[in-house]
């Protein structure tokens, strides 16, 4: 007697998963070997880019593909996807750029080894190849000249805590950073005492920290060092700009000529959309001064003791410095008896200040305070138990004053906002079946409105469900539904939310903050910190084996 024996469900393919490009930039107009590093099986994948100009053709051999950027590809960071029958890969960096970047080679380990770097300012793309590795690069240098050192790897998703190093001709060390003091990627400024050669080394730790000291590398660590002796901006005085106004602004850095102490102007012209980019010649990059609506003032010393309150308009705002160990800062504010909110900035923007915000009244009793957030500047929201003048007083928790302990203090009527986030980046459903994704919805100065969600770019066989948010709700669904003769599909979906006649685009964020057992994790800090689509893959109906006979 024959027997039929059923089979399973034979076994599916996986997902590719992108991790890294290497490397990780091209200029516009170009056509470059790339490399693509994950677990990317069957080769070659399908390969979605966020512009029609970035081309990918993948090679015979595995990971191995050239990509064109077309001459008319905007410079800055873009996304790129694999996918295929069974989903798509986590989004991945691509960056385009207006200049010319200088591969690293090897062998460079060794200071002695060091590669030549010999136009500056310069860009090298590079990767921490293996464990123990350091890449060295040497740059001649004039006495008295200010060399500027940048090494991005944490902000492209790199997994590697980078320190860069400076040492002299004997291997002497002469500069050292960790961390730039906003993300977990080091910045050097180190003026040379005298002409020579000098080497900068690059070099990092394991992202997250492991149980072991070590000296990380692997295919994933990539790198971009940016080195310039020439001029650098690193902010502007005051730290933002008005927007629709003209806008005086001094500018600070290294490297800067003479002619820029007085400060530059900039016509209201200038001072629209979110930032004002101010551009010198020679610097590596521009400087991205944020726009605000508020006045914009710069703190006028001496202003420490209660009765030196420098007067700030409501609402308003300053950039100020705290310029010794012992300096307080107060602005003189006339506030409503209603919810005001006040926001200082310093940390975020790269500042090593611990700031500390105190509210005083008129006879400088202390009425709320505020130490930090958890972007680590203070943040606070507060209602005045009646209208009249207080004072808003800022030090440093940590008793520090310089140059550097810059910050920016506005005071507001908090306004109506919301904030929408994809729980997911892709999902995958199958013919027949559901498939839920959670919005979360942040909530911020009273907002309390209903929200509509839609779902744009849908394939053929599939529908999104209708979906509303409720008024004070935390949560939403977008819920896809696909027919029993869905085909098989793989697109960028567009999730918007519609709420008081406003529509805001859901996307996925893909910075994080968590940790474990006190060790960071994740990215806090990137180049383009969201992505705003759903990746959508409909895979074809699960076959089952021929029975045995």
């Amino acid at each position: 007697m024959a027997i039929g024996l059923a089979m399973p469900v034979l076994a599916r393919a996986a997902a590719p998963e992108l991790e890294q490009l290497f490397p990780i930039a091209f200029r516009n107009g170009t056509t470059n070997p790339v490399a693509l590093v994950g677990k990317i099986e069957p080769w070659p994948p399908r390969i979605w880019t966020d512009h029609p100009g970035i081309v990918f053709n993948p090679g015979t051999n595995a990971a191995a593909c050239t990509v064109a950027i077309a001459p008319g590809v905007a410079p800055g960071p873009h996304w790129i996807r694999l996918f295929g029958p069974e989903g798509a890969s986590a989004p991945r960096f691509l960056v385009v750029t207006p200049g010319p970047t200088t591969p690293e080679i090897e062998p460079n380990d060794h200071f002695a080894q060091a590669q030549s770097v010999t136009n500056l300012p310069a860009v090298v793309d590079g990767r921490l190849e293996k464990s123990g590795d350091v890449d060295s690069y040497a740059v001649a240098l004039r006495a008295g000249q200010t060399l500027l050192a940048r090494l991005e790897a944490h902000v492209l998703m790199s997994p590697v805590d980078a320190v860069l190093r400076i040492v002299d001709s004997r291997g002497v060390e002469v500069a050292f950073n960790h961390d730039d003091g906003r993300t977990l990627d080091p910045f050097v400024a180190w003026t040379a005492p005298t002409a020579g050669t000098y080497v900068v080394q690059a070099f990092g730790f394991p992202h997250p920290g492991a149980t072991d000291i070590r000296f990380v590398g692997n295919a994933r660590c990539v790198y971009r060092l940016t080195l310039s002796g020439g001029p650098w901006l690193s902010h502007a005085i005051p730290l933002v700009a008005r927007r629709g106004t003209t806008n005086h602004l001094v500018l600070s850095g290294w490297n800067l000529p003479p002619s820029l102490a007085p400060g530059l102007g900039f016509p209201s012209s200038a001072a629209t959309g979110t930032v004002l980019s101010v551009r010198i010649p020679g610097a590596a990059e521009d400087l991205r001064v944020p726009l605000a609506d508020e006045p914009q003032l710069v703190e006028r010393e001496p202003n420490d003791l209660p009765g030196q309150a420098q007067p700030l308009p409501f609402p308003g705002a300053v950039t100020g410095r705290i310029e010794r160990a012992d300096d307080i800062d107060r602005y003189l504010v006339d506030l409503p008896a209603a919810p005001v909110e006040f926001v200082v900035q310093s940390a975020a923007l790269g500042f090593p200040f611990d700031a500390r915000l105190r509210i005083e009244d008129s006879e400088g009793k202390i009425v709320a305070r505020a130490d930090e957030s958890t972007l680590g500047d203070p943040v606070l929201a507060w209602t005045p138990p009646t209208a009249g003048k207080y004072r808003v007083a800022i030090d440093n928790l940590l008793h520090r004053g310089g140059d550097r302990m810059v910050y920016h203090l506005a005071v507001r009527v908090p306004q109506p906002a919301v904030e929408f986030a994809l729980a997911e980046g892709s999902v995958v459903v199958e013919p027949g079946k559901t498939n839920e994704t959670k919005i979360a919805v942040t909530r911020r100065g009273g907002f309390t409105n209903a929200v509509s969600i839609r779902v744009e770019g849908l394939p053929a066989g599939i529908v999104a469900l209708p979906s509303d948010v409720a008024a004070n709700a935390a949560e939403g669904t977008v819920r896809l539904v696909a027919a029993t003769n869905a085909p098989p599909a793989n697109v960028p979906l567009h999730v918007v939310a519609t709420t008081a006649g406003k529509m805001h685009p859901v996307g996925f964020p893909l910075v994080s903050a968590g940790e474990n057992n006190g060790v960071p994790q994740g990215f806090k800090h990137l180049l383009a910190e969201r992505i705003d689509q759903l990746w959508l893959t409909v895979r074809s109906p699960a076959t089952n084996a021929a029975p045995a006979k």
